[in-house]
C-alpha cells in the first residue's frame, strides 16, 4: 500500500469512523502504539502539521456542510468524514 501525500493526527472519537473506511483508502496509525517508517515519519513533517492537512482535505468540503466541533456525537463525525 502507498502512502497518502497528506497525514494528519486525529482524536480518538474519530479515529474509528476513519478506521471504517477500510485500509484501501488510508491507514490510521497510532503516535504511541504503533511504529512509523522514516517515509510515514518525512510524510507527516512534509505535510506541515494538522492545520495545513486540514486546510488541504477541507478544501473540497461544500460550503453547505459545517465542520462538526469537538462534542459532536459518532453519527454526525461519521456523516462529515464519509
Amino acid at each position: 500500500m502507498g502512502i497518502s501525500k497528506y497525514q494528519s493526527i486525529h482524536l480518538l472519537k474519530s479515529c474509528g469512523v476513519y478506521r471504517s473506511l477500510g485500509t484501501h483508502i488510508l491507514k490510521v496509525l497510532s503516535v504511541t502504539l504503533d511504529e512509523w517508517s522514516d517515509e510515514e515519519v518525512d510524510s507527516m513533517i512534509e505535510t506541515g502539521g494538522n492545520a495545513s492537512a486540514n486546510s488541504i482535505y477541507e478544501a473540497f468540503v461544500p460550503d453547505t456542510c459545517s465542520k462538526p466541533g469537538p462534542d459532536v456525537n459518532h453519527d454526525q463525525r461519521m456523516r462529515f468524514i464519509r
